[in-house]
C-alpha cells in the first residue's frame, strides 16, 4: 500500500495571549518568575499532528479549546509562539469573522475573492455562476451581503471556498449554520475532494456531521490534543466525557472544572513543555520537536535578560518609585473625602428605608392580587429572553426552544456558535425587525417582472412571488420549464392594451456595463444574428451606451412563438442522447432538425426540438 502524501504537518505548535495587565505589574512581574509566566495565556500547549492528502478530518473540544486558532495558523493567517506547521500546496478558510463592506453585494463579492490575474472574464464568470448555482441563493446575490442571514452568509461562503479548489480547505464553524439538504450537498462535494487528494478540515459542534463524512478527528481539550485517531474511537470517547460532563457534575463541580484547567492554561510554561517531551522516545520525530521548543525557550529568557538589561527600565523604575508617592499621598485625601461622603449618605439612607417602609406597608393588601395575576400571566407567554448556563451550547440552547441555530444566530447577530456562561440570548425578533420583512412581502406583491438568476427554477419564483408554476407559464407563454439567467418573466396577467405599451417602451435597448450580444439576445428571446442584421452588426461587437433596435423582432417572435416547435439550450453535462430521451425523439432526428454532422454539442447551445 502506498502511502499518502502528507499535506500538513503540525509540529509541537503553541500559542499564547498576553494577559491585561496594569504597566505597574508588567514591570513587577519581571522580577518574579513565577508572575512572569503567569502573564500569559496559553491557548494552544504542544498540539502535533499530521493530515494526509484524500483526508477529512474533524476538530472538535469546548468552546476556547483552540480550535479557530489551529485552523489560522494551518492557513498561516497567525503564527505559533513555539512549534512549526508546514503545509504541502495551497490553503483557503471559510471564517464567518472575516469583515465585509457594508455596500458589496454578493455579485460584487465573487468578483472581488474569485478573481485572479491569469483569468480571463469568461472563465470568472464562469466560476461566478457555478457558485451561485451551488449555494442556490438566486436573486439575492444582487442585494448587499450586509442584509444577508447566517445561513445564507454561510452557504456564499462554504461555496466559494469549495470553487477556489485550493489542495489545503478548512472550513470553522460554518457548517452549523447550514440547513440539512447543503450539508448533504457539501458532504458529496467533500468526496469528491477527497478523491482528488485534497485535505479538509471541518470544526463544527454537531456530532452527526463529524461521523458521516471525517476520517479522523483531533479532540483539542483546553489546548492539549486528548485524542487524534480514527472517527468512531474519538468521538466515541468524546461522547463518554460530554455525558459524564453535563449528567454526572453538578453546575458548581463544572465550573470548578473549567477553573482548574483554564488555570493550567496559564501556568503553562515552554519549559514544562521541554521537559515532558524530553521524557518521551528519543525518536526523530521527537528530537525535532525538542529542537522547535529549545529554541522557542531561548528567545523566551533573552527578552526578559534584554528587559532587565536595558537603561530605558531603570528609568521605568525611578518613574515608578515617584508616581507611587504621589497615589500614595493622592489616596489618603480621596480616603478623607469618603469618610465624609459615606456619613453624608448614611443619614440619607435611612431616611429612604422609612419612606420605603410605610409605603409598603400602605399598599400590601391591595397589592397582593396583583402580583399574582401578574406573575401567572409571566409565567404562561412564552421566553422572550434565555440566560445561557456553564456548560449550554447553542445548538442545545435552540433545540430546546424549538428554534434552528441559524435562526437563534441571526436575532442575536452572532458569527459564531460560541456562547459563555451568563450570556443573555433573544429568542424572538424585535418589533422593528418583522415590521422590516412584512413591508418586504408587500414590495415583492407589487413587482411586475422578475429577471432569471442562474439556478433559479419556475417552482422557486412561483415560490416566492406567491403564484402557482401554471400561472407563471400562462403569463409567459412558456412551452416548457427551462430557464436561463437573465431572461424576464412577468409575474401578473398582461392584457393586450399593456403588452402594446410594453413592446412600444421596449422598443430600443441600451447596452450596460457587462452586456454581451448573446444575453441581449436571450433576455428579447432572439438569436444573435437577427440582433446582427437589424442593428448593422460585424463580428458581434457592441459598446457600452450602445442603442440597439429590437422592437420589430420582438412583435415577430411574440406572434410566431406558439407556431414554433420546442426549443432546448443545452446545460452542463448534457448530451444529444440525454435530450432525445427527455423529449421522447431519436437522436437522428434532432441532428437532421439542427442540421448536425456528429454527436457534439456546446454548453447554452439552442436546439430545435422535433
Amino acid at each position: 500500500m502506498v502511502d499518502k502524501k502528507v499535506n500538513v504537518k503540525i509540529i509541537s505548535v503553541t500559542k499564547s495571549h498576553s494577559n491585561k495587565q496594569s504597566f505597574y505589574k508588567k514591570i513587577r512581574n519581571v522580577f518574579d518568575e513565577k508572575n512572569y509566566l503567569n502573564t500569559k495565556f496559553w491557548v494552544l500547549k504542544g498540539v502535533n499532528a499530521e493530515l494526509a492528502s484524500g483526508e477529512i478530518v474533524g476538530i472538535v473540544g469546548f468552546s476556547g479549546s483552540g480550535k479557530s486558532t489551529l485552523c489560522k495558523m494551518i492557513h498561516h493567517e497567525i503564527l505559533p509562539t513555539s512549534g512549526k506547521v508546514e503545509t504541502a500546496g495551497t490553503t483557503y478558510l471559510v471564517n464567518m469573522e472575516e469583515a465585509i463592506q457594508d455596500n458589496l453585494c454578493g455579485i460584487e463579492l465573487l468578483r472581488q475573492r474569485l478573481s485572479k490575474k491569469d483569468m480571463n472574464k469568461k472563465q470568472l464568470q464562469k466560476n461566478i455562476e457555478d457558485v451561485i448555482q451551488f449555494a442556490d441563493l438566486g436573486s439575492v446575490m444582487e442585494q448587499a451581503v450586509s442584509s444577508y442571514s447566517m445561513e445564507m452568509r454561510a452557504r456564499l461562503e462554504i461555496s466559494i471556498g469549495i470553487q477556489k479548489n485550493s489542495d489545503i480547505l478548512i472550513i470553522d464553524e460554518a457548517l452549523t449554520l447550514c440547513d440539512a439538504s447543503f450539508v448533504k450537498k457539501c458532504q458529496d462535494k467533500f468526496l469528491e475532494l477527497k478523491e482528488e487528494g485534497k485535505t479538509i478540515v471541518v470544526v463544527t459542534p454537531v456530532l452527526e456531521q463529524i461521523e458521516r463524512f471525517c476520517d479522523k478527528v483531533i479532540w483539542l481539550h483546553f489546548g492539549n490534543v486528548q485524542k487524534f485517531g480514527q472517527t468512531f474511537d474519538v468521538v466515541h470517547q468524546y461522547k463518554k466525557f460530554m455525558i459524564w460532563f453535563t449528567e454526572k457534575l453538578s453546575k458548581q463541580e463544572q465550573r470548578a472544572y473549567n477553573e482548574k484547567f483554564r488555570e493550567l492554561q496559564t501556568s503553562f510554561s515552554l519549559k514544562d513543555l521541554y521537559t515532558n517531551t524530553l521524557e518521551e522516545s528519543a525518536t526523530v520525530k521527537t528530537r525535532e520537536e525538542l529542537k522547535l521548543i529549545r529554541s522557542s525557550l531561548y528567545k523566551e529568557e533573552n527578552k526578559k535578560k534584554n528587559v532587565l538589561l536595558s537603561p530605558f527600565f531603570f528609568l521605568v523604575v525611578l518613574f515608578l518609585c515617584f508616581a507611587g508617592f504621589l497615589m500614595i499621598k493622592e489616596n489618603e485625601q480621596k480616603k478623607d473625602s469618603k469618610d465624609s461622603y459615606e456619613s453624608k449618605t448614611a443619614v440619607m439612607s435611612k431616611k429612604r428605608k422609612q419612606i420605603t417602609a410605610m409605603t409598603k406597608s400602605a399598599v400590601t393588601t391591595s397589592s397582593k392580587p396583583t402580583t399574582n395575576s401578574t406573575t401567572s400571566s409571566e409565567e404562561d407567554t412564552n421566553p422572550q429572553e434565555h440566560l445561557v448556563k456553564l456548560g449550554e451550547t447553542l445548538s442545545g440552547i435552540a433545540e430546546k426552544y424549538k428554534i434552528s441555530m441559524a435562526e437563534l444566530m441571526d436575532i442575536n447577530k452572532l458569527t459564531t456558535a460560541d456562547v459563555y456562561q451568563g450570556q443573555i440570548l433573544r429568542l424572538v425578533k424585535d418589533k422593528t425587525e418583522m415590521t422590516s420583512q412584512t413591508t418586504t412581502d408587500q414590495a415583492i406583491e407589487k413587482k411586475e417582472e422578475h429577471v432569471v438568476s442562474a439556478g433559479e427554477t419556475l417552482s422557486t419564483i412561483a415560490h416566492k412571488y406567491h403564484l402557482t408554476v401554471e400561472q407563471l407559464r400562462a403569463y409567459n407563454f412558456l412551452q416548457s420549464e427551462q430557464l436561463s439567467p437573465g431572461q424576464i418573466l412577468r409575474l401578473k396577467q398582461v392584457t393586450s392594451a399593456t403588452q402594446d405599451t410594453t413592446s412600444d417602451n421596449n422598443a430600443f435597448y441600451t447596452v450596460q456595463k457587462g452586456d454581451t450580444i448573446y444575453s441581449i439576445a436571450r433576455r428579447y428571446n432572439l438569436t444573435v444574428k437577427q440582433i446582427e442584421e437589424k442593428n448593422g452588426l460585424i463580428n458581434s461587437e457592441i459598446s457600452i451606451g450602445q442603442v440597439l433596435d429590437v422592437a420589430q423582432m420582438m412583435v415577430t417572435t411574440s406572434t410566431t412563438s406558439h407556431s414554433q416547435n420546442k426549443t432546448h439550450t443545452v446545460a452542463v453535462g448534457e448530451n444529444l442522447y440525454r435530450i432525445a430521451q427527455k423529449y421522447g425523439v431519436s437522436v437522428e432526428q434532432l441532428k437532421e432538425k439542427n442540421g448536425l454532422t456528429s454527436n457534439e454539442i456546446s454548453v447554452k447551445q439552442l436546439l430545435v426540438i422535433p
